[in-house]
């Protein structure tokens, strides 16, 4: 099994789920970690990222033989624009 790797930021943004979403959204996460392309996750355009959906939230990750980063999960607002950060960060070269 990969390890999971989350920046403070995705750690502090499942802190504040509300109780129902939080169990919903951490089994999307350890799922990730068995099959990191399920048939509901879709890579972003132009980037080395994945995109998983859980109900309103958005997992953005990338995965290796090791290890799945997560360093954003989100919820989308009304008018379609992803809380936090806007792009997920590019790969390092």
């Amino acid at each position: 099994m990969r390890n999971l790797d989350l920046t403070p930021r995705a750690k502090k943004f499942l802190e504040g789920l509300p109780p129902k979403q939080f169990p919903q959204v951490v089994n999307k996460i350890f799922s990730l970690l068995e099959d990191p392309e399920p048939h509901d996750s879709h890579p972003l355009a132009g980037f080395p990222w994945r995109r998983a959906e859980v109900g309103e939230c958005r997992i953005i990750y990338r995965f290796d033989r090791d290890t799945v980063k997560i360093p954003l999960v989100g919820s989308e607002t009304p008018s379609g624009t992803s809380l936090g950060s806007p792009r997920p960060p590019r790969a390092a070269t």
